[in-house]
């Protein structure tokens, strides 16, 4: 009986003590619970530009231990790079279909992404976070990313979370599916002719 109440005492005061360090690090014991792990990955691009991709879930994502993250850039080369790359700028477009598109490969990248454990792919149970940071970002201050995800059903354009400053742009968006994804960079331009407003969007 004794034992069973020091057990339980014991318990109580590892309890006690997590939620302190939380309350001091200012999280709560239910954000402590809910990231279970991250697993990243680093990919140079051809055109030598740095990026920077974690993926973090919790429990219920059920992702086991010793899991990887792959990355790997399709490149212009590729023979499946160009149709990954029109259809990013066809889903990119339907959210303002009145800009004019000019292509600049430079301003996209695309990436196969996926988790490994096991020596297979496996797919999250639930949503996880994707954090991609470019490193060395884009001069231009006008620069908006657009991700687009290529899933089973068709091409999707991700709902995004930007946090640009000191030369590097993340990027976080939410997803239980990975395979290929394209990051691309519009800025927007626009001039005037004879009193009519013309406008485009360069990728």
């Amino acid at each position: 009986m004794k034992r069973c109440l020091l057990v339980r005492w014991a318990k109580l005061a590892a309890l006690m003590v997590l939620i302190v360090i939380c309350a001091a690090a200012g999280i709560s014991t239910a954000d402590a619970d809910s990231t279970a792990g991250q697993i990243q990955k680093t990919v140079i691009d051809a055109k030598g530009d740095t990026w920077e991709i974690d993926v973090t879930y919790g429990e219920d994502a059920k992702i086991p231990d010793g899991a990887e993250l792959n990355a790997e850039e399709i490149l212009p080369d590729d023979e499946e790079y160009q149709d990954y790359y029109e259809r990013s700028l066809e889903k990119v477009g339907e959210s303002d279909p009145e800009h004019v598109k000019k292509a600049a490969s430079d301003y996209a990248r695309i990436f196969n992404i996926e988790i490994w454990a096991d020596d297979q792919k496996i797919e999250p149970a639930a949503d996880v976070t994707v954090n991609i940071r470019l490193l060395d970002a884009p001069e231009e201050k006008e620069a908006t990313p657009q991700v687009v995800h290529f899933a089973e059903d068709g091409a999707e354009l991700m709902e995004l979370e930007t946090n640009a400053g000191n030369n590097e742009e993340e990027i976080q968006f939410a997803t239980d599916e990975f395979s290929v994804y394209s990051v691309i960079y519009t800025v927007d331009f626009s001039y005037e002719v004879d009193g009519k407003a013309y406008g485009f969007t360069m990728q």
